[in-house]
């Protein structure tokens, strides 16, 4: 049943990806027709009395359909007046400074920018070099977590298996778990940790509760959950509680998996959850939903703390920030962006985003490399008191960003089969955290963090 256990000393692989270029569309300005009418007239037909707004006096009026219409009540103020030519009709913008982040003007509304600049870092010509261990398992494995300072997986059926790198997964804990997929695996403590599992076809969603009272004699108790489908779950540590996302709510529970009662979720459902730690030792929620609206939720008073930032695409993993040298909590967004840099030609990218808690959030521009995103991690892998960035692509390919305080240094990666998840923790005790990577290889790698 066990895998042979190797260690290697491995240089991450330097990205040759070149650049895409940036937005090709033209500019367009409220009221503003760059293409003549399509009737330019007959002796029959009505005159053509404009073929733009330059032909009915400029700020005036401006020209539909080849006729000059009256500009009501903004004749007269003057073109620098910012509110002039919003008389008529009533627009958002006037050009993309008026927009969002993420936003450019288009016949004047704010709408998406397909092409958004985003940053592809240079690849890595240092010679960092990460300790990989590398255990190949026997059977297939759902998801990873770290607890006590080992790891942990879950197989099919599902069940919990301690793991080692010296000696391999060892024998599976307690009874059988409910349902047949593992979705979510947090650790709680060194000695307890909490699995949500789903149904054939998602159709049943249990919290189930893994505790080891001292003996070895693990204790498994489920409870299923009423609202469903269940998304994602966070533990949040402060206050101690396991929160699901569902599409309607934020669900809550004890530690014991005791509910305390959901908190209502509106407008767009939740495509992500993790846990935010705040400096005063207390954790948020933190959610981004469909739409790409990133929030911070303080789920004890049921209210959102924080909101107002938008995500470039589609969201797909949230992960906190945090500088070992210290400085203000942070959060780390990927998401699934398809940009077009020519007509016709999609590419998709993973596009990731700082996001930074101001009163409203803010973020900084995205950066990234082609690839569809699956998972995100984030710790100080290289010892320069700054996190790092990995990112799991569908293709397989793990991508680490090196990060200083200006933001990404450069990328490497490393060629591996489908990854199933990344989970942060120190499973050789030096104090410094590790990642590890499962794949459906399968095999289980810890990648090692240098030491500070």
């Amino acid at each position: 049943m066990l895998g042979g256990c190797t260690s290697n000393s491995i240089s991450l692989d330097s990205d040759d990806d070149g650049d895409t270029e940036g937005d090709t569309g033209t500019e367009t300005f409220p009221g503003t027709s760059t293409t003549p009418p399509a009737d330019s007239g007959s002796d029959d037909g009505p005159p053509v009395e404009c073929v733009d707004d330059s032909d009915c006096g400029g700020w005036c009026g401006w020209c539909s359909a080849g006729v000059c219409q009256e500009d009501v009540g903004c004749c007269g103020s003057s073109p620098e007046d910012p509110q002039q030519w919003r008389c008529s009709p009533p627009l958002d913008c006037w050009d993309d400074s008026e927009c969002g982040d993420g936003e450019i003007c288009v016949g004047g509304w704010c709408e998406p920018d397909p092409n958004p600049e985003l940053q592809e870092p240079p690849a890595c010509r240092d010679d960092l070099a990460l300790w990989i261990d590398e255990l190949a398992l026997d059977g297939a494995y759902q998801q990873v977590a770290v607890a006590g300072g080992s790891p942990w997986v879950i197989g099919v059926g599902p069940q919990l298996h301690p793991v080692s790198f010296e000696t391999g997964v060892g024998a599976p804990v307690g009874a059988t778990l409910p349902d047949d997929t593992a979705r979510e695996l947090l650790a709680l403590d060194a000695s307890t940790l909490v699995a949500m599992t789903t149904g054939p076809r998602g159709g049943d969603h249990h919290l189930s509760r893994l505790h080891d009272p001292g003996d070895g004699a693990w204790l498994v108790e489920s409870t299923e959950l009423q609202a469903a489908p269940a998304r994602a779950a966070a533990w949040l540590h402060t206050p101690a509680e396991v929160v699901v996302a569902t599409d309607g709510q934020l669900v809550r529970w004890t530690a014991q998996l005791q509910p305390i009662g959901p908190v209502p979720l509106l407008f767009s459902p939740p495509a992500t959850l993790a846990r935010f730690p705040m400096g005063d030792g207390t954790s948020l929620a933190a959610l981004a939903r469909e739409d790409g609206a990133v929030e911070l939720w303080d789920v004890s008073a049921d209210v959102v703390t924080v909101q107002g930032h938008t995500l470039a695409g589609s969201p797909v993993d949230l992960a906190p920030a945090l500088d070992t040298g210290g400085g203000e909590p942070r959060l780390m967004a990927v998401s699934h962006l398809v940009i077009e840099p020519q007509p016709g030609l999609l590419v998709d990218y993973a596009a990731i985003e700082l996001v930074r808690i101001d009163e409203p959030l803010s973020g900084t521009p995205p950066f990234g490399a082609p690839g569809i995103p699956r998972a995100l991690a984030t710790t100080d892998l290289d010892g320069n008191g700054v996190y790092d960035v990995l990112v799991a692509n569908d293709d397989g390919r793990l991508d680490l960003y090196l990060m200083d305080a200006e933001g990404p240094r450069c990328r490497s990666y490393l060629p591996l089969p489908a990854i199933v998840d990344l989970e942060v923790g120190d499973i050789d005790g030096d104090g410094v955290d590790d990642v590890l990577v499962l794949d459906d290889g399968p095999t289980l790698r810890a990648i090692h963090g240098v030491g500070r």
